[in-house]
């Protein structure tokens, strides 16, 4: 339900960065939308702020709660900001 919402708004790709909790979101994604996973949560965050600023569509990241959250926050700042 959620991965066919995501692509209801638009979202052309989604990154993400496994992890056992958010596994079941990620193979649910994978099967509407392109998916590319990296080896970090920022990497992640950072690879879809650039698909978006250079490919001019919509993104969505995913990653695990804790620190990785927070670290996906930096790069959801820098896309604010444009």
């Amino acid at each position: 339900m959620a991965a066919g919402w995501i692509a209801d708004l638009g979202c052309k790709a989604a990154f993400g960065y496994p992890g056992v909790s958010i596994d079941p979101w990620l193979g649910a994604v994978q099967a509407v939308l392109p998916l590319q996973m990296s080896r970090h949560e920022l990497c992640a965050a950072y690879m879809a702020l650039g698909a978006a600023r250079f490919g001019l569509h919509p993104t969505a990241v995913l990653g695990t709660s804790g620190p990785g959250a927070q670290l996906m926050l930096a790069a959801a700042r820098s896309a604010h900001s444009d």
